[in-house]
């Protein structure tokens, strides 16, 4: 079956000052690898975004962003990711009306294969950085079921009893970065170690969109989604 999830960023296009969507589709994109590519992705963005003073993307910039997302730091990787709004664009048959705008969005962030979550990073008008990890993909009010970094690395490792949970958070979060427990997600200590550091840059960076910040997200008129 393999493992697949998906990471959109909203960000305004400089060039044309409206707001776009980037979203990709990723193999082997899971646990402690979402968390990396989803904490230095954040960090390009804001030193980016907050360093040069912008809230927005250039073109160039905007190709780099596909670049960042795409590579894992600290696996020292490259994940191919693919474009679902290109995807989608070529098999769509525009000239049945039931092809609408529409249900466009909907393939675009609710019909995609996913066992491993969805990140949302949002560039809001203000050059802010948010974010929303959705691990219960198969409710499509997905404002409802927003989830923190920590959350997502112990709802991604398929542990449902909740004092298994409990006990997951203790053993992976602990104080001296140990690893004390065998469950289904296995990691070395050097991915214990990054991976702890990368949760806290998030903790302390970024804001978790609230339910409210989502749905927006998700509402949004995006310029680069074109019904031709």
């Amino acid at each position: 079956m393999g493992q697949r999830s998906q990471i959109y960023v909203s960000y305004i296009n400089a060039s044309t000052g409206k707001r776009e969507l980037m979203a990709r589709y990723f193999h082997w994109n899971y646990g402690s690898r979402m968390i990396s590519r989803a904490r230095y992705t954040m960090e390009w963005l804001k030193g980016y975004v907050i360093d040069e003073k912008h809230n927005s993307l250039y073109d160039e910039n905007i190709t780099k962003l596909s670049r960042i997302i795409d590579t894992n730091f600290d696996y020292k990787d490259v994940c191919l990711s693919i474009d679902i709004i290109n995807e989608i664009n070529k098999t769509y048959n525009f000239s049945n009306e039931r092809e609408t705008k529409e249900r466009f969005y909907e393939d675009v962030f609710f019909n995609q294969a996913n066992n491993d979550g969805k990140l949302f990073i949002d560039v809001d008008d203000k050059g802010e950085i948010k974010y929303a990890f959705i691990t219960d993909t198969n409710n499509q009010d997905y404002g409802e079921h927003i989830v923190d970094a920590e959350q997502y690395l112990i709802d991604n490792a398929h542990i449902d009893e909740d004092e298994e949970k409990d006990n997951y958070l203790k053993l992976y979060f602990s104080e001296n970065n140990m690893w004390k427990g065998q469950m289904l997600v296995n990691y070395s200590a050097e991915e214990i170690v990054f991976t702890e550091s990368n949760v806290e840059w998030i903790n302390t960076n970024v804001s978790l969109m609230s339910k409210d910040e989502l749905n927006n997200f998700l509402a949004r008129d995006y310029s680069n989604i074109t019904i031709d």
